[in-house]
């Protein structure tokens, strides 16, 4: 606060004047409002490079294991507790991250409120049903790469990969409905991973599922 001194030497008075920064309305002072926002994009340029980190370790992984499916890398060939957590961690970090990095950037980029609500929030809902859905379906063992029965029902009667188009449409949904700008790399390795996955789990699913899988392949797309 700067306080301006006026004298009036002929009446012998003088009057306390507040600065250019009033105390009234409690506003906040530009030297505290300028630290916060250096602070917050601080934190978001850490959080964008762990971001991209994550996804560019998962990225090497996917592609390791579409060049090199005999590897057994995704889908694991031999399923242990230990690839549960280490896909489960990468899987939830990614997310996490990305959901972080669009709240700190809320509302960046001037999208229209059509875009980001008529738009935006139906790509978000419909993405997580359809997820939701068929995970359920699934079950936690044989989404986490168990072999279990070839699933030809339900939304996979139009997409070999219903929920990795859903996790697409949700991402796209997302950073719409937050007009965050700093999420947008992210995002779109994010959406680079999601559209990799499958080439890597083919190979595994023809093997396992042989002669079944190969006319599943021929009638349905493998997005859409």
């Amino acid at each position: 606060m700067v306080v301006r001194l006026r004298v009036d030497t002929k009446n012998m008075t003088a009057e306390l004047a507040p600065g250019p920064t009033q105390i009234k309305g409690h506003r906040e002072s530009p030297c505290s409002s300028s630290g916060w926002r250096l602070q917050n994009g601080h934190m978001t340029q850490l959080i964008l490079i762990l971001g991209l980190t994550a996804c560019a370790i998962a990225l090497a992984l996917v592609l390791h294991a579409v060049l090199r499916p005999e590897t057994g890398l995704w889908p694991p060939r031999h399923p242990s507790r230990r690839s549960r957590l280490a896909v489960w961690t990468l899987t939830i970090g990614i997310v996490v991250l990305l959901a972080a990095l669009s709240v700190l950037d809320w509302g960046a980029m001037p999208l229209p409120g059509w875009l980001r609500w008529g738009v935006g929030l139906p790509l978000v809902l419909a993405g997580n049903f359809i997820v939701w859905r068929e995970a359920g379906a699934f079950g936690s063992a044989q989404t986490m790469g168990d072999a279990g029965s070839l699933r030809t029902e339900g939304f996979y009667r139009w997409s070999r990969n219903p929920q990795y188009v859903a996790d697409m449409a949700l991402v796209v949904g997302w950073v719409l409905v937050s007009a965050s700008g700093a999420a947008v790399p992210m995002a779109v390795a994010v959406l680079a991973l999601l559209a990799l996955a499958p080439l890597a789990e083919e190979p595994w699913l023809e093997a396992t599922y042989g002669q079944a899988w190969r006319d599943y392949r021929a009638r349905v797309r493998r997005y859409l």
